[in-house]
């Protein structure tokens, strides 16, 4: 198997080194750019307190929305108008792993003849020779797209419930059309003497919709929601054909987190401009091109250093969203004949783990084009046949625990305030994770490397709330078959100046060994420091009081609490974020 080369430069969807570059257009989509207004998503380093990032974001008029489900990327409100400003600015900050526009896309696809009853493709990718060992069953295939109509006779009794991504509902019906014709390819029914077949019939779709828009644009935020829900709720394969998702690195975050839930698969369109879109390949998103019936790059296909695969993906037979049948042309197309064929090598063996299933889709892969992997095909046109083939007779391969390595910051190092920390972890079938410990004690996990330097975890470590002196660091790697790597410790020295000196807790009310009786009783606390204290906390057994003053005094209504023993938790912290915590034992008596 030939190596794929290097990515002609580092991209960031549609961030290229630190400039913006538009999209270019196709007959979908007009030239400008489309994207969420005011809003920008960010993912910061793993560890860096969210404090820290309000004041970074603060900097250039952002706040942090809400996250996006299961990736750890925040949707970030900035000013109409400054998207890629602030953008740009954030990607050279050391502190942000990524911030992109969120793009609002096209689903990759052509009307052709919608009277076109003919599947070449099944027979070209061998599809019914594969259905001898296995046809999808058991494997769960999310269709992020328009929603479905799953009442279509070839696809009653082939779908599971699914998830609308921008309501927040079960409203699934399909609002253009295009998520109907991919549901089709990837699993329509067989053999019930109605329509067509589709490439893994005994595969179950499941509905998701992206968008609630006629026209079928989607922003990339609502994909990545779509492939985490699905991954937690039980699909190993997730299908998005939609122009610029392979740039994505929200969604390609969003395809790490299904990795590491059930060791899946998201396999992505690579686009219908017929041009090279400069993307860097994502080990987390298996990227199709488009073939035609001669077995040839569709005219209209991208290529570059982001595809993976190819597949048929010019008129191709399918469901159509009126209970009918269409005949459609893109690599929209392309992509769920690959995710299908995904589906087949999970069916034919459920063990393998997401790296094992691209890797013989890959290795089995009819070779088109300049030998070996290339820009145009990838690493060939997807063979089912052969890939369930070589499925159903391997085990599972991956028994090596990960290399992984702390680089920065180096040994003996001195260091202050917040550290950047770099991991860098490689595994021949996929790292799914990597934590970072600080004198043993867990600072944070990530699930994806950095898009702009693959094998490269990124995190942040506020050393003020450690003393000064020696520290050790140390990281883990987990695999997706749950090997694990761990490093030689990197010793480094936190010399903070200025204010390193904790605040004291003087007094907590009820103290240690104090008897509570009564229908409620006062909590309190005070604190004294060396500048001042910035606030306090108590809680206990669920019932928390705050303070932003140096005394913290509440009652706590004890109605409703049983009688026992309860520890009482006080937190002092001053205006550097020194913090100083005190417990107190006490028992409730009735």
């Amino acid at each position: 198997m030939t190596t794929r080369p290097l990515a002609l430069g580092t991209s960031i969807a549609l961030v290229l080194g630190a400039t913006l570059v538009p999209l270019a257009a196709t007959a979908e989509q007009p030239e400008r750019v489309k994207f969420r207004e005011g809003v920008l998503l960010v993912k910061p380093r793993t560890g860096l307190p969210s404090d820290q990032l309000d004041k970074e974001l603060k900097k250039h008029g952002g706040q942090v929305d809400r996250e996006v489900r299961g990736t750890k990327v925040k949707r970030v409100k900035v000013a109409p108008g400054r998207e890629a400003e602030v953008a740009n600015a954030l990607n050279r900050n050391p502190l942000v792993e990524f911030a992109e526009l969120d793009l609002l896309v096209t689903p990759d696809a052509v009307v052709n003849d919608p009277n076109y009853a003919s599947q070449w493709y099944l027979p070209l990718m061998r599809a019914p020779s594969a259905w001898t060992y296995a046809n999808g069953r058991g494997v769960t295939v999310a269709i992020c797209d328009t929603g479905v109509n799953a009442s279509h006779p070839d696809l009653a009794g082939q779908t599971v419930a699914g998830w609308n991504t921008v309501s927040n509902t079960v409203d699934t019906a399909d609002v253009n059309g295009h998520g109907t014709w991919v549901s089709g390819i990837v699993a329509a029914a067989a053999n019930n003497l109605v329509g067509g077949a589709s490439v893994a019939p005994g595969a179950r779709v499941m509905t998701m919709r992206i968008t609630d828009r006629s026209d079928g644009y989607a922003y990339a935020s609502d994909m990545a929601e779509c492939v985490t829900w699905a991954a937690d709720h039980g699909a190993r394969v997730a299908n998005i054909s939609f122009s610029g998702v392979a740039g994505s690195a929200t969604v390609a975050s969003a395809g790490s987190y299904m990795q590491s839930k059930t060791s899946g698969v998201v396999v992505v369109s690579a686009g219908n401009n017929g041009a090279d879109m400069g993307y860097a390949n994502s080990p987390y998103l298996f990227t199709a091109a488009a073939t035609t019936s001669a077995d040839a790059r569709a005219s209209y296909s991208n290529f570059g250093a982001y595809v993976d695969i190819a597949a048929p993906g010019s008129s191709i037979y399918t469901t159509n969203r009126s209970g009918g049948y269409s005949s459609v042309s893109g690599t929209s197309f392309a992509s769920p004949d690959a995710a299908a064929v995904a589906a087949l090598v999970m069916s034919a063996n459920p063990g393998l783990t997401a790296t094992d299933v691209t890797s013989i889709l890959t290795n089995t892969a009819k070779d088109l084009g300049t030998a070996g992997w290339d820009a145009y095909y990838g690493f060939g046109r997807v063979d089912a046949a052969a890939a369930v083939a070589m499925a159903a007779s391997v085990a599972n391969s991956d028994r090596t625990a990960p290399s992984v390595a702390v680089v920065t910051p180096s040994s003996a190092a001195t260091v202050s305030r917040v550290v950047t920390v770099d991991v860098q972890a490689r595994d021949d079938f996929g790292v799914t994770s990597v934590d970072l410990l600080v004198d043993g004690t867990l600072l944070g996990t990530d699930t994806s490397d950095d898009p702009t330097a693959p094998y490269v975890y990124r995190f942040a470590w506020d050393s003020t709330r450690v003393a000064n002196g020696t520290h050790q660091l140390t990281a883990k790697a987990r695999d997706a078959t749950g090997n694990v790597g761990s490093t030689q410790a990197v010793t480094v020295t936190v010399s903070n100046t200025g204010d390193t000196t904790p605040p004291v807790i003087t007094s907590v009310r009820p103290s240690t060994g104090t008897k509570v009786t009564g229908t409620s009783t006062v909590l309190s606390a005070t604190a004294s420091d060396n500048v001042a204290v910035a606030g306090m906390t108590i809680s206990v057994n669920g019932f928390q009081c705050s303070s932003a003053k140096r005394s913290v005094y509440c009652a706590w209504d004890l109605t409703n609490v049983a009688a026992g023993s309860y520890t009482m938790t006080t937190t002092a912290t001053d205006t550097a974020r020194n913090r100083t915590v005190k417990t107190a034992t006490f028992r409730v008596v009735k």
